[in-house]
């Protein structure tokens, strides 16, 4: 009479065979599991599956892993190159995980080499592999819209740096416009209050430009204008601030500049503009009112005396500098 604890010892050891193989078939992983002498003794269907062999995985148990190889070398993208790595990895004997393989279908696996240890000896070797693939292509397309929206932000940030340049700038002349200029004085003017540094601004007024708009047109006019325009700022420094006032008119903001100092570079820029004949409207000249801020004055008294400068130049006939 056979033992109850027999049977029931070996009805639990089939159970766990049957749910270990069920465990093993039902893997999304492939695994191989190679004995130490060399010969496959395990092999589940995903293992088959992915590296499309056209066996069972009972048909692969039994096999050499020299068979096995050969089954599965030309699989890899670069079969040579894995042959090599496959055994350093076996001769060096030490656990490998998460190497990334590339296949020469496209797809990338990750392969893991687990050394079997029983009683400090070895007892065999496994080879894991999973299909990431699918995961690997989701990560490139997240990293291609991340380029994607940074590339946009940047483009955004481009277009509103233009935009806000366009606001700032006159058009016809490229030089600051008159919007800019109280943007452009408020922190002047801090610094003016705050270390107590000369600031001076040059009025300039084009004589008889509307003359040479009724006599040579309005394109002849433009490019008067932006004749001059450039001739003011390539005879200031950088620190100097050009704007367009409207019309014929400009303005420049002098920083650290007192008023003798702010009259000779006026007195410059007039000599400049009237030193060469433009076609077809030939010499060309301007009146300078000039004015140095007081402390504690306001913008619109400062103003003020600088015009009141500007229209003595053109009462005493023009072409001339006068200071406020």
């Amino acid at each position: 009479m056979v033992n109850p604890d027999i049977r029931h010892k070996d009805s639990a050891q089939r159970c766990d065979q049957q749910l270990y193989e069920l465990i093993l078939a039902n893997l999304y992983s492939g695994v191989l599991v190679i004995l130490p002498e060399g010969v496959s003794c395990l092999v589940n269907q995903s293992f088959c599956d992915l590296f499309d062999l056209n066996i069972s995985p009972a048909a692969c148990v039994g096999k050499t892993s020299a068979e096995i190889l050969e089954l599965i070398l030309g699989k890899y993208q670069n079969p040579a190159m894995q042959l090599q790595r496959i055994k350093d990895i076996v001769t060096v004997g030490a656990p490998v995980r998460g190497e990334e393989v590339q296949m020469r279908d496209g797809k990338t696996f990750l392969r893991d080499f687990i050394p079997m240890m029983l009683d400090g000896q070895t007892g065999g070797r496994i080879w894991h592999h999973t299909d990431i693939t699918a995961q690997r292509e989701a990560e490139r397309r997240t990293h291609s819209l991340l380029s994607e929206k940074e590339m946009l932000i940047r483009t955004l940030a481009l277009k509103n740096d233009e935009l806000t340049s366009l606001a700032a700038t006159d058009s016809l002349t490229g030089l600051h416009n008159r919007q800019q200029f109280e943007v452009s004085f408020a922190s002047v003017a801090e610094r003016f209050n705050q270390f107590d540094e000369a600031l001076s601004i040059i009025l300039v007024d084009l004589d008889h430009f509307k003359k040479i708009n009724d006599v040579f047109g309005h394109q002849a006019g433009d490019t008067v204008l932006r004749h001059v325009a450039r001739l003011i700022r390539n005879a200031t420094r950088a620190s100097d601030m050009v704007f367009r006032w409207g019309g014929e008119e400009f303005v420049v903001l002098t920083q650290h500049t007192n008023l003798q100092q702010c009259m000779v570079l006026a007195e410059h820029l007039r000599a400049a503009i009237c030193a060469e004949a433009l076609v077809p409207v030939g010499i060309v000249t301007a009146s300078f009112g000039v004015a140095e801020l007081k402390k504690g004055e306001s913008v619109e008294s400062w103003f003020r005396r600088c015009d009141i400068a500007l229209y003595r130049a053109k009462a005493e006939g023009r072409n001339q500098v006068f200071a406020g």
